[in-house]
């Protein structure tokens, strides 16, 4: 009697099992059929982004050199009939590996219109017409200058954001991009692969400067929960990318880098505002830098993390409070 009871019990626990892996196998079935549309108009209304930016160096036996992160409020103020869509960064800050921490007055309520037509350059050859001045001469609370590396990486972090933010996860009518992930498991190559904009800025890094990427592809990998929204997870991965850095730090003196890098990470958009939630991104670079005196070449290879994310204006009202 009592066996016949241990085995109706076992029945009854297999029982409940293969209901509950039918019902977890349908719920799984119907989002893998399920349709999604990732391009399309976003919310017109204010957003706001904590992007912060971990650099790492390391010495040719691989233990660590440098560590610093780059730290941008920005914040997006949509426009009305009579004035276009701008972005306003409310701090900057450097975190050096001397536990230094570094803020950029001249930043500090700066407002501009990014321009994202075609190729993203401006009549000046500005990728999205950021104005290379404005990160020329940079001068932290203490009036300290930044090194020209430290300046360029200050410039590239509006330059990731925008890349990342209007570029990879903005819908761009007539090419191929992110309205072309419709399903679960949907690949495609992104219209900004090849491309090679200019990275020159200022006097010190010189035309001919450029970043080239490879093959940039696009997979919609699933689903996931950010700031209470449903998010579809958007994987991107660069390809094989190369590098050219002209640096001329003094008259007469030029140092020519050449590299490699791989980027890739993921974007997690809102399925309604069709706004990005969270951003993240890794990056390997590998270089070697030509000088003109002893030892002649310098091998280098750097690590990036990066992290964007979209906040409610509170929390973005209560991290400036702290810092």
């Amino acid at each position: 009697m009592k066996l016949n009871r241990v085995l109706f019990c076992s029945f009854m626990i297999i029982l409940s099992s293969s209901a509950i892996t039918a019902k977890l196998d349908s719920n799984n079935f119907e989002i893998y059929n399920r349709s999604f549309q990732l391009g399309g108009d976003r919310s017109h209304e204010n957003q706001f982004f904590i992007s912060e930016t971990e650099v790492k160096t390391f010495n040719p036996d691989g233990s660590l050199a440098t560590k610093d992160n780059y730290i941008l409020y920005l914040k997006y103020i949509p426009g009305n009939k009579t004035e276009n869509d701008f972005y306003e960064c409310s701090r900057f800050e450097i975190q050096t590996n001397d536990s230094i921490n570094r803020t950029i007055p001249s930043l500090e309520g700066w407002r501009y219109r990014p321009y994202l037509e075609g190729s993203g350059k401006d009549k000046d050859n500005y990728v999205f017409g950021i104005d290379h001045k404005k990160f020329e001469n940079l001068l932290d609370g203490n009036n300290k200058s930044f090194p020209p590396e430290k300046s360029y990486l200050i410039y590239n972090s509006f330059i990731d954001f925008h890349a990342f933010c209007n570029v990879i996860a903005e819908e761009k009518s007539g090419l191929k991009g992110i309205q072309d992930l419709n399903k679960i498991g949907d690949k495609v190559i992104h219209y900004a692969s090849y491309s090679k904009p200019p990275v020159n800025m200022g006097t010190v890094i010189k035309e001919g400067s450029y970043f080239a990427n490879g093959e940039i592809t696009l997979e919609l990998k699933g689903l996931s929960k950010v700031n209470e929204k449903e998010t579809a997870i958007v994987h991107y991965d660069s390809g094989e990318s190369s590098l050219k850095m002209i640096v001329e730090q003094m008259p007469g003196i030029t140092i020519t880098t050449l590299g490699r890098s791989h980027y890739f990470g993921d974007i997690f958009i809102d399925l309604e505002t069709k706004w990005a939630q969270k951003i993240i991104m890794a990056e390997i670079v590998v270089a070697q830098s030509k000088l003109p005196f002893p030892p002649n070449e310098i091998s280098s290879i750097a690590e990036r993390h990066s992290q964007i994310l979209n906040v409610s204006e509170i929390e973005y009202e209560n991290k400036l409070r702290i810092k």
